[in-house]
C-alpha cells in the first residue's frame, strides 16, 4: 500500500524523520521476529524510553506500521499487533508454492560449486545457533537460505518477487519456530533441501520444497489459530 504523501514533511525537522525511521525499524524487528506477539500491546513510552526519544516519532512510526497491517489500532486498548488473517497466510502458501516450483529446475541447472558451499555454511551457522540457543539469529540465518536458494535462478524478476515478501515470510517462518522443535524440524528441512540439491534432481527438488512448505504452513496455522 503506497503512503500519500505528505505535504507537510518539508516541514519536519530532519532529527525528527531520523528518530521515526528509526522507531520504525525497530518496531518492526521486534514483530517480524516475534519479539512481541500477535494481539500484545505495544507500550509507545517504553519504546520511546529504549530508543531515547520522544513519543512522537514512536507514534509516527506505529501509524505507518498500521498502513502496512503489522499492528492495528483498537481505540481504548491502543496499538497492537496484528495477527495475519487465514486468507492472508494461505494466498502467501499459494504464492510461494507456484514461485518454488518456478525456481526448482532453474536452481538445478544454475547452481555451483561455490553456491552450494554457501549453503552449506549458512547450514552449519543456523546449527550454531540452535545449539546456542539464538533463536533471533536462527531466524535471520534461515530467512537467508532461501535468499542464497533465490540468487541461484539467475533471474532477477525471481529475486525481486521473493523480496518482496521477504518481511511476511520473516514473520511466518518466525511464527512456524514457537518450539525448539519448530527450529529443529526447519534446519532438518534444510539439510534435506541441500542434499537433494547435490543429487541435481529437479523433480526431488520440487517435492522437497512442497514438503518443507507443508510442514511450515501447518505449524503456523497451528500457533496463529491454535
Amino acid at each position: 500500500m503506497t503512503r500519500p504523501t505528505n505535504p507537510s514533511n518539508k516541514l519536519e525537522n530532519p532529527k525528527n524523520v531520523s528518530f521515526k525511521k528509526l522507531a520504525y525499524n525497530k518496531i518492526k524487528e521486534m514483530i517480524l521476529l516475534r519479539e512481541i506477539v500477535y494481539g500484545e500491546k505495544i507500550f509507545e513510552k517504553d519504546i520511546a524510553e529504549k530508543l531515547q526519544m520522544s513519543r512522537t516519532p514512536v507514534r509516527e512510526a506505529l501509524l505507518i506500521l498500521e498502513s502496512e497491517n503489522f499492528v492495528e489500532n483498537l481505540d481504548r486498548l491502543g496499538f497492537v499487533v496484528r495477527r495475519p488473517k487465514i486468507e492472508e497466510i494461505k494466498d502467501y502458501f499459494d504464492i510461494r508454492d507456484v514461485l518454488e516450483t518456478y525456481a526448482a529446475p532453474r536452481i538445478v541447472a544454475n547452481i555451483s560449486d561455490q553456491d552450494t558451499d554457501a549453503l552449506k555454511e549458512n547450514v552449519r551457522q543456523a546449527e550454531r545457533h540452535l545449539v546456542a540457543g539464538d533463536s533471533r539469529n536462527f531466524i535471520l540465518c534461515n530467512g537467508h537460505f532461501h535468499e542464497l536458494l533465490a540468487n541461484v535462478t539467475h533471474s532477477a524478476i525471481y529475486c525481486r518477487l521473493v523480496a518482496n515478501l521477504n518481511d511476511i515470510s520473516t514473520l511466518l517462518r518466525a511464527t512456524s519456530f514457537g518450539s525448539k522443535d519448530g527450529l529443529q524440524d526447519s534446519l532438518a528441512g534444510h539439510k534435506k533441501i541441500l542434499a537433494v540439491l547435490q543429487s541435481g534432481d529437479a523433480g526431488a527438488l520440487k517435492a522437497v520444497l512442497a514438503e518443507h512448505l507443508t510442514q511450515i504452513r501447518t505449524k503456523i496455522e497451528h500457533f496463529v489459530f491454535m
